[in-house]
C-alpha cells in the first residue's frame, strides 16, 4: 500500500479495497448497485468505469465462478484496482483493463458478456463546479464519456438477452430510460432510492434487458436514512445481500 492510499474492508472482512486518501473514493451508490445487480453464477460481467475496482471485486466475491472485467480510463486507478484484485486473490476471475468506453471497438470483443454494470458520470460539463481533483471530476462529470457512450458500449459487448444494471440520478431518469431504449436495452426493473422518507428521489436503480419486450416492474421505494440519520431497516436489509454467498 502506498503512502497516499487507504485500505478499506468490506463484506465482513472478505473484501479489501485500496483507495486514494484524496481523489476518487467509492460511495454508497456503488454498494447500492452491487446489491441491486443480479448477475448469475458463472456469468461473464463487464464493469464500465470500474474506478478502484470495488464493484467488480464485490461481484466476483459474491458470485462464485463469475468472470468480471473492469474497464477504467484513468491509468493510476487501473494500477491500484489491479493491486486490490491481487489482495483479494481474484486474479483468476477479475481483470482490470485500461480503456476508453467511447473507443470500445478497439479493445472489447462484441457480444461477449452476459451482464454489464455501470455507474456512469452524470454531471454535464457546463453544470456545476468541476471537482479540482481529476479522479473525482472524471467519475462525476461527462469528461471522458456520457451515459449514451456507456450504453453504446453495453449494446456492443452484450450477448443477446444480456442485462444492464445501472445507477443514475433520479432527476435524469427520463434521459436514462430514453437512452436505454435507443440502444434496444429495454428497462425491466426500476427502484427509486430516497435519502429520507418524504423527500425527493436521489437515485434510480435500473435493470435493462438487451432485446427485451415492453414491461417494467417498479419495485417499492428504498429509503436510506431514518429521522435520526441512521440507516433504515430496509436499507440494512437491502445491503445484506452483500454479506452472504449465493
Amino acid at each position: 500500500m502506498k503512502a497516499d492510499e487507504t485500505l478499506n474492508v468490506l463484506l465482513e472482512g472478505r473484501v479489501q479495497i485500496l483507495q486514494k486518501k484524496k481523489g476518487y473514493r467509492f460511495s454508497l451508490d456503488t454498494l447500492l448497485l452491487s446489491a441491486f445487480a443480479l448477475p448469475q453464477v458463472g456469468d461473464t460481467v463487464i464493469d464500465l468505469g470500474t474506478g478502484s475496482g470495488v464493484m467488480a471485486i464485490i461481484i466476483a466475491a459474491l458470485k462464485t465462478k463469475t468472470q468480471v472485467t473492469g474497464v477504467e480510463i484513468q491509468r493510476e486507478l487501473v494500477e491500484m484496482a489491479r493491486r486490490s484484485v491481487q489482495l483479494n486473490r481474484l486474479t483468476d476471475r477479475v481483470k482490470v483493463i485500461e480503456g476508453d468506453v467511447r473507443k470500445y471497438k478497439e479493445f472489447l470483443p462484441p457480444r461477449s458478456f452476459d451482464a454489464c454494470l455501470m455507474n456512469p458520470p452524470y454531471r454535464k460539463l457546463k453544470s456545476g463546479r468541476v471537482n479540482p481533483l481529476g479522479e473525482k471530476a472524471v467519475a462525476r462529470h461527462e469528461i471522458h464519456g456520457t451515459l449514451k457512450d456507456f450504453l453504446a458500449c453495453a449494446f456492443f459487448v452484450l450477448k443477446p438477452k444480456g442485462r444492464v444494471f445501472v445507477i443514475y440520478p433520479a432527476r435524469r431518469m427520463v434521459e436514462l430510460l430514453y437512452q436505454m431504449r435507443t440502444y434496444k436495452i429495454e428497462p425491466k426493473r426500476l427502484r427509486l432510492v430516497y435519502s429520507k422518507s418524504g423527500g425527493r428521489a436521489e437515485f434510480a436503480l435500473t435493470e435493462g434487458l438487451l432485446g427485451g419486450g415492453e414491461e417494467l416492474y417498479v419495485e417499492p421505494p428504498l429509503t436510506i436514512y431514518d429521522q435520526d440519520n441512521r440507516y433504515t431497516e430496509e436499507i440494512n436489509n437491502f445491503l445484506s445481500a452483500l454479506t452472504f454467498l449465493p
